[in-house]
């Protein structure tokens, strides 16, 4: 499976609200999708890294 390389949002497994960023992590702006098909592969790549996070109160800073 290959993850999408921008960090996004998934709402009600409809619309995507992708965040893009430069290479020194600014903030490059947001993009809108509702495409099915973006909606559908958003949510393939969430449930498939879903295991494999680290549960908030868990998750330390380094």
């Amino acid at each position: 499976m290959l993850l999408p390389a921008h960090d996004f949002w998934l709402f009600d497994g409809t619309l995507v609200r992708w965040h893009h960023f430069a290479g020194d992590g600014a903030h490059l702006g947001d993009e809108v999708d509702e495409r099915p098909v973006s909606a559908d592969r958003a949510g393939q790549a969430s449930a498939a890294v879903w295991g494999r996070a680290v549960p908030h109160g868990e998750f330390v800073l380094g």
